[in-house]
């Protein structure tokens, strides 16, 4: 972990499932300052709003408002109609993979950011690696076809690190026992590498030896 300029601590972590979305101390620190954060969530399918693990969902973290949760990427057949519904409810916000595909990755990085830090002091970013299509990243439990390739989700994550007040990362969902050549948790390891070396070269985090 490294202080931020800011006084809070970013951090960078993997999990295998949603418990990822639970508070705890990745901002926990702004929970305490009573700031709002932004949540930009790369996913597949809309389990941020609704999902299969039914006891915690993103849209009830307390200091991370619904009209500031941005999920980008969603797509195909293997998520619920109602989480749809559900994100209507709570004024969410939700980007295909055809809003993507129609976009580009640099608009459409830019679009889920404008939304995320309305009102807010930072953002922390969710990469459920399930995102990228199975072809490079086939070790998850909800591969989707047709999702973004690893250098369209990396341009993305880069360019959130770029330009957002970052407190924090998370990789879920990727599982080893389902991997081809361990793929999958190198792209997982990668992101959160580049990431980090984004947050360094812009100055955002920790200090280059002199």
């Amino acid at each position: 972990m490294a202080e931020r300029d800011e006084d809070l601590t970013f951090v960078g972590t993997t999990n295998l499932d949603r418990l990822a979305e639970i508070p705890d101390d990745r901002h926990r620190q702004a929970i305490e300052r009573g700031l709002d954060l932004g949540l930009t969530a790369a996913d597949s399918v809309r389990d941020r709003t609704i999902s299969t693990f039914q006891w915690f969902h993103a849209t009830r973290i307390p200091n991370i408002p619904s009209a500031n949760l941005v999920q980008i990427g969603i797509g195909g057949w293997a998520g619920k109609k109602a989480g749809m519904a559900v994100a209507r409810e709570t004024g969410t916000t939700v980007l295909t993979i055809g809003d993507v595909e129609r976009l580009g990755i640099e608009r459409a990085a830019e679009a889920a950011l404008e939304i995320a830090s309305r009102n807010t002091e930072a953002i922390f970013l969710s990469l459920d690696i399930d995102v990228v299509d199975p072809g490079n990243a086939p070790g998850t439990g909800t591969p989707e076809p047709g999702g973004l390739s690893s250098r369209e989700m990396l341009r993305f994550i880069s360019i959130v690190a770029r330009e957002a007040p970052l407190c924090g990362m998370e990789g879920v969902e990727v599982s080893p026992p389902y991997d081809s050549g361990d793929i999958t948790s190198l792209l997982a390891c990668r992101s959160i590498l580049d990431v980090l070396a984004v947050l360094v070269a812009e100055g955002k985090l920790g200090r280059r030896a002199r």
